[in-house]
């Protein structure tokens, strides 16, 4: 991704905030609050009615007054604030600590929203990062924007971004682990070719690919040295390769009990040489795998192929790792778009799966998803969605970022 201008990491809402920056996120050492972020930022934008403080003031607010599992938003707000200054655009991702979807198999995902203000305008979506990588799901819910709106319709507008956090992260629990139920088999080579299905430039399917890749051989290397040492109790002794040796309780030596001795019960006749008759209880038949020339069993009878078993969580995330780390552009429509494209594997991973086999071998390209690509759409007023555990007081502080 194209470098910010500027990117200023915040912790609170303001300096009266005890908020940290969590362990696991990487940032300044020295964060500011989010007020003083904004005002900062704010300095830098060309605009005389609508900026930066007008936006963001409701939403400061709000996080004073509201809270979760007994904790005020305004205690665990965190996030950054990143500057293009070629596009006069702001893009701000606010976070909460301690707000999560959690999953049974993995750490959980920190929640919150991804907004941007560009052009008088404001826009905000549902937002999260994965703790173990550092990765961003951007527009888990339908975005939507307010160009130079009412203080009232604002204020509502940030209340209803909020309250619909919970429903959101719930979700977002529940569609990663259905994505981790549902694999694709491709050759290493053609991993590309999945996100090309879903209209990826090649650059950026490629990118994504080394990573499922490189992730997916760490994996394998954990199984087989388990295998491993599964299968070494199986291996014929050291001193008979053919684990025949004369001291091998199992094997077939003349005093073993079931061995091809010749008085053993079932053994040899006199006219077989090496295995026993046809008709012999316990003995070899013609089908039978036990002559001396017999390879050792290895404990797997799964047949190896050159393909790759890959679920569609480990394919989501290896394209936010392509998104976050290595898009070639800035945060704009294109961006956008890559996302939406990308989303369409977490969001419907029963359908995307078909569309990933479709053709295995030839990228196909899209104009638009094909599939849904959010966990929440609205239908109406956005304050129509409430939360159980994020609540808000009616009454205004009348606080608001000092200018």
């Amino acid at each position: 991704m194209t470098q910010p201008d500027t990117r200023t990491v915040f912790a609170g809402v303001d300096t009266r905030s005890n908020a940290e920056i969590p362990d696991w996120y990487d940032s300044d050492p020295d964060p500011v609050p989010f007020s003083r972020a904004v005002r900062t930022v704010s300095r830098s934008i060309d605009t005389d009615r609508f900026d930066p403080i007008d936006a963001y003031s409701p939403i400061y607010e709000l996080c004073h007054r509201a809270g979760v599992d007994g904790r005020r938003l305004g205690e665990i707000t965190f996030g950054e604030i990143r500057t293009y200054r070629s596009a006069d655009r702001v893009q701000v991702d606010i976070l909460f600590d301690g707000l999560e979807a959690t999953l049974s198999r993995d750490e959980p995902v920190t929640m919150g929203l991804s907004t941007r203000f560009e052009d008088e305008t404001v826009s905000a979506d549902g937002f999260a990062q994965d703790i173990t990588c550092t990765n961003s799901m951007r527009q888990l819910t339908e975005r939507s924007e307010l160009t130079r709106p009412s203080r009232d319709s604002l204020e509502s507008w940030w209340r209803a971004h909020l309250q619909e956090m919970e429903l959101v992260s719930s979700r977002l629990g529940n569609a990663i682990e259905a994505a981790q139920e549902i694999e694709t088999v491709v050759e290493p080579e053609l991993v590309p070719t999945l996100y090309e299905s879903i209209g990826w430039p090649p650059s950026l399917a490629t990118s994504a690919a080394e990573r499922v890749i490189a992730e997916t051989d760490s994996e394998s290397v954990d199984r087989e040295v388990d295998t491993e040492l599964d299968e070494s109790k199986f291996l014929p002794d050291s001193d008979d390769e053919d684990g025949a040796g004369p001291d091998d309780e199992d094997g077939a030596g003349p005093d073993a009990e079931g061995g091809a001795g010749p008085d053993a019960e079932g053994g040899a006749g006199p006219d077989d040489e090496d295995d026993a008759g046809p008709d012999a209880e316990g003995g070899a038949g013609p089908d039978d795998n036990a002559g001396s020339d017999a390879e050792p069993t290895t404990g797997s009878q799964d047949t190896e192929t050159d393909g790759m078993a890959i679920d569609l969580w480990t394919l989501y995330s290896g394209g936010t790792y392509a998104l976050t780390h290595e898009h070639p552009g800035s945060e704009g429509a294109t961006f956008d778009e890559h996302v939406r494209l990308l989303n369409q594997l977490l969001v419907a991973p029963g359908q995307a799966i078909d569309l990933l086999e479709s053709d295995g071998t030839t990228p196909r390209t899209v104009e638009a998803p094909t599939l849904p690509t959010t966990l929440l759409t609205r239908t109406g007023d956005p304050a129509t969605t409430r939360s159980r555990s994020i609540r808000t007081t009616a009454a205004r502080t009348g606080r608001g970022f000092d200018r």
